[in-house]
């Protein structure tokens, strides 16, 4: 299982929202860490995505193979600035 690093912007993304929808995005986390949810790839090749309710996770590998979750945004603001 891949070790998962959270990065500052998105820590702050994190701690901006509410105790249930952070709950899920944990969730969401530790499901792509096993394997079991289904990202899809951004266009461009900047890295990948998750659909977690009206949340989008986006996501990279580091150089060692661990997981980096770059920004957790609203899906309408999460594409503005890619």
């Amino acid at each position: 299982m891949p070790v998962v690093n959270i990065t500052e912007p998105a820590f702050d993304d994190i701690s901006k929202l509410d105790k249930k929808t952070r709950e899920r995005i944990y969730e969401a986390i530790e499901k792509l860490s096993r394997g079991i949810i289904r990202s899809d790839k951004l266009k461009g090749g900047k890295g990948y995505k998750v659909k977690s309710g009206k949340y989008r996770i986006l996501w990279s590998y580091n150089e060692d193979g661990s997981i980096r979750i770059d920004r957790i945004k609203l899906r309408k603001v999460v594409y503005r600035n890619l």
